[in-house]
């Protein structure tokens, strides 16, 4: 009770710094951070800011669900933290879903930000919004003073320097945040007037790139490394240690007297080796609800100061009293110690008497069995009382035979129980493998399961992957489509250029016209034909995430590099899954032939997949449009993945991949060439070659049904997963790296013709006289150029050409994969209902095994217990026997040697039973002797250690008084009622902070600041 209550009362002083600490140290995770990927490189400062905003929110400070108003205040400043604007942003809670919401606002310009309601303003100050059942969120100016500022300072190499100095330097850096709280109450401490401020916490943030800054370090934060940036986080409290009454030589006497460390820190500090310095901007941000934001709003209403001092003095009372006990405790530890010392000494002396107790009772036991073996011989005299004894021996005849038969069925009994036993044996055994058979059942449904979450949630991507791809196959069509036509256009009016030159007879009139013509077409060429080829350059240079800019000459190899990592990864993970395959074409043990008969599987493979590659020849195109999903996470997956080759290729068989078609040819042939298509759909055949490999060795290796068993290793393959995945962002990235060098060759014939049509403009229109040999000369260039516009409209209706079967194919691929998400969805929820039938089947198997384990129990009780009987029986035939040998023994002679040969026979037997049960118990008394010595002993020697033991706690309790107890009693000499005031102060401070903006009287009101700085850039 009294630890409780000392914990409560220290936790009142720190649980404000611990709260924060905790929360600005411990809160921030790479996932707070939301990583952007591959594509994080190219995030803009925007995104950046609201990354770096998100993650200051959720690391310090939560919504309040109890507010009707919640208030944002931007306050930006300068460099160093003098404010510039200040803008508020208003958030009122519609709880009821009413049509209209009534609030007051001092702020200017006033804004709705997410809606189209307006409001109107009424003449008692307020304003009434049009919320139509929703919540209102509007922003507004103020040019008032916030309640809490901050003051940025920068030092290079220890010197301060002003921060448009210190953009571009390089050095070891120091950014100091100072914070002014100016919110604070006048209110009476223990008959005096003190200071309360408003226990605001202030978290102050960067993001530091990794390019400019290492070695970062930050007082009182945390420091997070993600990606390309340094998240830092840092807190303080300012005001909290003048309204505690504290300073730094009391926290310090507090951490002596609790042995823990504790600071309230006002001040943050980021530290780093910077190079070439530059920073985007900080941000700050302020909460004055920060006790009940923690749940510290009540902090003290459970404290009883007089009860805690009244527990004190009980303890101290109490330790008191234990140190005496302890005293008394150790001197009957003493006098037992004694006891147990003699009680070891008489037991060493009964041990050595029942020893020699022994030795007589065995010499006695000799003289007995002498006496027995005497009376035995006189028996064998009465031999003569046979005769009279007949009617006897009849009788245990009879008693022999029942005997017999009575042994018969205990023999019978004892075999059925040991059978039964055998039975329950097995029985209990077999319900433990069904058990563990069950157990691994319910492990299996269970990856299954997982299995078939993963296959579905792949199918739905690829699904809307396939939608999302025929969309851009449509839009692509139709580019391609307008293109071919403004070719055709442009032929045709070279052609008409070239009739009206050759029909010309160089009047100036003549002249003019055909300037007029040559400037329209090169217009036509320059701003409707080469600029629709930019655009489908630079869409698929954005999707792919190209950073040449506009100039697309590598746009090809980039496109290039891109697949080949997928081509990489997907031949690893296909070789991982071929092997998987083939080990499930061994699981059925067939060993024998391993090499063999995966030989043939490999040769059956390859003839199959030539013959089936030559009926996909003619259905094979490529695609000339670049689906973006292609190009997402391949900088991601590529990390993760090692490569993917590595990882999933590891240890596989790579035979099958290595089948692939030998007429395959590069892609670095001269413009409009067909290469890059013919290697796409080489590709294809040799893939498929591969799988026919598989499906062989299947088939070859295990009777089981070749297709059953790939669709279900498919369905629980990872490999196979991912080896489906690259090999689409490789065909991909393949087809559109083939597009870009058809379109760069079109672009390039479009930009000579250009060029020659500029040429030829300004050829006419400098000239003052145009000869025929001029006009013969300017016929022959345009002559080239309707050539030359031929041949670039014979490539676009190429390009046309494969439109239909472009669209037909991007549609088959979107019908084909939302079936695919269908029946992945189904397996999915049946795997769900196999794994929980599967756990069903398990507990039972379960309640079997403890059944079949107590039947086999009970069955061997019963086993032994019939055995014993069988026993028993036994022993009674023998006796029976016996008895009807001695009974026609005593017949002989029962009527002269009855009396006296009984009598002598019992008394003997008597004897030596006795001499023999004597004899038993000094042995046993000796053993017991023995025993009492061993324990008297050991209870002597424990007796030494509760001794020893009993000194220590008795000098430890004096210790603990002296060191421990009367510290507390030392810690509560003081009057805590002075530290009870200022928490009450500081909780009442912090729950009567207003509306900064304006809010109508009773409105509670949630509000905190954020505070950016402008960036230090080199100007």
């Amino acid at each position: 009770m009294i630890k409780k209550y000392l914990v409560r009362t220290r936790a009142l002083m720190v649980a404000t710094i611990l709260a924060f600490t905790s929360m600005a140290c411990g809160a921030v995770t790479a996932d707070d951070v939301a990583s952007k990927g591959a594509a994080q490189e190219a995030a803009t400062k925007e995104e950046e800011e609201q990354t770096l905003e998100n993650t200051m929110n959720n690391s310090a400070f939560g919504t309040s669900s109890a507010s009707d108003k919640e208030e944002t205040v931007y306050v930006m400043t300068d460099a160093n933290g003098t404010a510039n604007e200040v803008v508020v942003s208003e958030w009122l809670k519609n709880t009821e879903g009413t049509k209209e919401l009534n609030d007051a606002t001092d702020l200017s310009d006033v804004k709705n930000v997410k809606g189209s309601g307006t409001y109107t303003e009424n003449s008692d100050g307020t304003i009434t919004w049009d919320a139509e059942g929703s919540d209102v969120y509007y922003q507004g100016k103020t040019d008032k003073s916030v309640p809490v500022e901050v003051k940025i300072s920068y030092y290079l190499d220890g010197e301060e320097i002003a921060p448009e100095d210190i953009a571009g330097k390089s050095g070891k850096v120091k950014i100091r945040f100072d914070y002014t709280n100016n919110d604070y109450k006048t209110v009476d401490i223990a008959g005096k007037e003190e200071k309360i401020y408003t226990p605001y916490a202030m978290v102050s943030g960067a993001m530091l790139d990794t390019e400019h800054f290492s070695n970062v370090e930050v007082t009182n934060g945390k420091v997070v490394s993600e990606g390309n940036n340094y998240v830092v986080l840092g807190v303080a409290l300012p005001g909290l240690k003048e309204s505690l009454g504290i300073d730094d030589e009391d926290l310090d006497e507090l951490e002596d007297k609790t042995g823990e460390a504790l600071d309230i820190p006002d001040y943050v500090e980021i530290t780093a080796d910077a190079t070439e310095f530059e920073l985007d901007m900080t941000m700050t941000y302020a909460s004055g609800n920060a006790l009940s934001d923690l749940g510290f709003d009540n902090i003290t209403d459970s404290l009883d100061i007089d009860d805690a001092e009244d527990k004190v003095t009980e303890l101290t009372d109490g330790t008191t009293q234990l140190v005496d006990g302890s005293d008394e405790l150790y001197d009957g530890t003493v006098t037992l110690q004694d006891g147990t010392d003699r009680l070891y000494d008489g037991s060493i002396e009964l041990l050595d008497g029942s020893k020699a107790l022994a030795n007589g009772v065995l010499e006695l036991q000799g003289g007995t069995k002498d006496l027995v073996e005497g009376t035995v011989k006189l028996k064998e005299g009465s031999s003569a009382l046979l005769q009279g004894a007949n009617a006897l021996k009849d009788g245990t005849s009879q008693l022999a035979t029942g005997a017999g038969t009575l042994k018969d069925g205990t023999s019978q009994l004892a075999t059925g129980a040991g059978t039964l036993k055998d039975g329950t044996s097995q029985l209990a055994t077999g319900a433990g493998t069904l058990k563990d058979g069950t157990g691994k059942l319910a492990t299996g449904a269970g990856d299954l399961k997982a299995g078939a979450d993963t296959l579905s949630a792949g199918a739905n991507t690829l699904s809307q992957g396939a939608s999302k791809l025929n969309t851009g196959v449509a839009d692509y069509t139709s580019g391609v489509s307008a293109l071919a036509t403004g070719i055709d256009d442009l032929d045709k009016g070279l052609k008409q250029l070239q009739d009206a030159v050759s029909g010309s007879s160089g009047s100036a009139a003549s002249l003019t016209t055909l300037a007029t013509n040559l400037n329209a077409a090169k217009t036509s060429v320059d701003s409707d034909l080469i600029d629709a080829i930019d655009k489908q350059l630079a869409a698929i240079a954005s999707d792919s995430g190209y950073t040449g800019g506009t100039d697309y000459s590598g746009l090809e190899n980039h496109l290039t590099a891109l697949a080949t990592q997928c081509e990489n990864a997907y031949k690893g993970y296909f070789e991982a899954y071929c092997e998987e395959v083939y080990n499930a074409g061994l699981s059925e043990g067939k060993e024998e032939g391993k090499a063999e008969g995966k030989a043939e599987g490999i040769e059956e493979g390859k003839k199959q997949a030539e013959e089936e590659a030559k009926k996909l020849t003619t259905n094979s195109t490529a695609s000339s449009d670049v689906d973006p999903d292609a190009f997402d996470g391949l900088d991601d997956e590529n990390e993760e993945n090692g490569g993917s080759k590595s990882e999933a290729g590891e240890g596989t068989s790579t035979e099958s991949l290595q089948e692939s078609d030998p007429d395959t040819t590069s892609a670095d042939e001269a413009a409009g060439s067909s290469s890059e298509d013919q290697q796409s759909v080489d590709q294809t055949l040799s893939d498929q070659a591969s799988n026919k490999v598989v499906d062989a060795d299947i088939r070859l290796l295990s009777e089981e049904d070749a297709a059953s068993k790939i669709a279900q290793i498919q369905q629980q393959s990872q490999y196979y997963q991912n080896y489906v995945t690259y090999y689409n962002k490789y065909m991909a990235l393949t087809q559109a790296a083939s597009s870009v060098h058809s379109l760069l060759a079109l672009r390039g014939g479009l930009k000579q013709l250009s060029d020659g049509l500029g040429k030829m403009y300004e050829g006419v229109t400098s000239s003052s006289s145009t000869t025929a040999q001029s006009m013969a000369s300017l016929s022959t260039g345009i002559q080239q150029l309707v050539d030359g516009a031929d041949k670039l409209n014979l490539g676009a209706q190429q390009l046309v050409a494969n439109n239909d079967t472009l669209t037909s194919g991007s549609s088959q691929l979107a019908a084909g994969a939302s079936s695919l998400a269908t029946g992945a969805s189904t397996l999915d929820n049946g795997a769900a209902a196999l794994a929980s039938g599967a756990s069903e089947l398990n507990n039972g198997a379960g309640t079997l095994a403890d059944g079949a384990s107590k039947l086999d129990q009970g069955a061997g009780t019963l086993s032994d217990g019939a055995n014993k009987l069988d026993q028993g029986a036994g022993t009674l035939v023998d006796g029976a026997n016996k008895l009807d040998q001695g009974a026609g023994d005593l017949a002989s002679g029962a009527q002269e040697l009855d009396n006296g040969v009984q009598t002598l026979e019992d008394g003997s037997v008597k004897l030596n039973d006795g001499a023999v049960t004597l004899y038993d118990g000094s042995v046993a008394l000796s053993s017991g002797a023995s025993d009492l010595s061993d324990g008297a002993y050991d209870l002597n020697e424990g007796a030494i250690k509760l001794m020893n033991g009993a000194k220590e706690l008795a000098d430890g309790l004096v210790k603990f008084d002296e060191e421990g107890i009367s510290k507390i009693a030392d810690i509560f000499d003081g009057d805590l009622e002075e530290l009870n005031e200022r928490l009450s102060a500081i909780s009442d401070a912090a729950g009567s902070s207003q509306s900064f903006g304006g809010a109508k009287d009773g409105t509670q009101t949630s509000v905190k600041y954020i505070i950016k700085t402008a960036g230090v850039t080199k100007k």
